[in-house]
């Protein structure tokens, strides 16, 4: 999926490259359809290329993992939690459909960042979202899903 930020929340200083993607952005996640994720209820859809509040989501990181990259950014390989316009974080709990039910920022919510360039996460990147089951999230029509450990053009 590629990755678009309307609002940051960073102005701490040091934090002056407004393209990194920082933990409490706001966020849009565009499918290799053109068409961007969205929650309607508590599942994950990829119906529209809108960039309403339904296609909103917040990355967070989670206060009680501890990561070895800087914590005031997103590096491959560091664990990302989505937060939907809900309230809730996109979870998967085995292979198949992407859900929004739960406020947790545990093992389902998880979603380990990685892309091709071993740098920051920054607007415009093409990403790969891994679950713990080791599959990645692809979209095929409108489906949000995560089935395959690849990083195809069905995950980007």
């Amino acid at each position: 999926v590629e990755v678009l930020k309307v609002s940051g929340s960073w102005t701490t200083e040091g934090a002056s490259d407004p393209d990194l993607v920082r933990p409490g952005d706001r966020i849009f996640l565009r499918a290799h359809t053109g068409r961007f994720l969205d929650v309607e209820s508590d599942h994950a859809f990829a119906r529209w290329e809108d960039t309403g509040d339904w296609q909103s989501l917040v990355i967070e990181k989670n206060p009680l993992v501890v990561e070895s990259s800087d914590p005031t950014m997103f590096q491959p390989g560091d664990l990302a939690f989505l937060r939907a316009h809900t309230g809730c974080y996109l979870d998967v709990q085995d292979e198949g459909p992407v859900k929004a039910r739960w406020v947790d920022l545990g093992v389902w919510q998880g979603l380990e960042l990685a892309k091709r360039e071993p740098a920051p996460i920054r607007v415009g990147d093409t990403i790969y979202l891994k679950s713990h089951t080791g599959m990645y999230i692809d979209v095929q029509g409108d489906a949000v899903q995560a089935r395959w450990p690849d990083q195809g053009d069905w995950q980007a």
